[in-house]
């Protein structure tokens, strides 16, 4: 992945290590429950895009949603084994959130849970504007990240010894960025996990 920054690439290291463990502790299927209900209403069907998928966790709802076409993508080779392994029946490639316009497909909607917190923060527009071209005007789109200010290197839960990137934005940084990048918001949330605020945004591609 030659787009990858250093820091991008150390972030990427941890998630290839020790994955399963990362992910049976990261297997609540209902942690975006509200989160999904209003994505769901807002599109309840079409060609969906997952950036970011993880170890599968949230495409099982999307996979089971008939309704939806689902294509799920990562950065990480381990993350997506684990994903692919959990759901066989889905289609999944390995991407950057900076390669998705090579897809060469436009989506009716998108889910981007978790990424942006492991973006550097001068590369948030390049991010955002990566997700609203491979969206169809009118789609619908979601993302959350950790609310908050600064950025550094945390360690990685499932393996002391490696670190990710974590970069945490106020609900006012990320609402101007998605403007800048022609999205229109229609919905927010704040959970709160532990030590840990998550805000998330459902947004519309203008």
């Amino acid at each position: 992945m030659d787009e990858l920054t250093d820091d991008e690439k150390v972030t990427l290291d941890a998630y290839n290590s020790k994955t399963t463990s990362w992910a049976a502790a990261h297997d609540d299927e209902d942690f975006w429950e509200n989160e999904m209900k209003m994505f769901k209403k807002l599109l309840p069907k079409g060609d969906l895009l997952e950036v970011g998928v993880g170890s599968g966790r949230d495409a099982r709802f999307f996979i089971r949603n008939k309704d939806y076409s689902y294509l799920g993508t990562d950065v990480s080779t381990e993350l997506l084994r684990v994903a692919k392994t959990r759901n066989p029946a889905a289609t999944f490639l390995e991407s950057s959130i900076y390669s998705l316009p090579k897809l060469g497909k436009k989506f009716d909607g998108f889910w981007c849970a978790a990424v942006l917190l492991h973006i550097p923060r001068n590369r948030l527009l390049e991010s955002l504007q990566s997700l609203a071209q491979v969206t169809k005007t009118g789609g619908i789109g979601f993302i959350s990240t950790k609310l908050g200010a600064g950025d550094g290197f945390e360690p990685y839960s499932a393996d002391k010894e490696k670190s990710r990137l974590i970069v945490y934005y106020s609900k006012e940084e990320l609402e101007s960025a998605l403007i800048e990048c022609s999205f229109e918001i229609l919905w927010d949330s704040v959970i709160t996990e532990r030590h840990n605020k998550w805000q998330s945004f459902i947004i519309r591609k203008n």
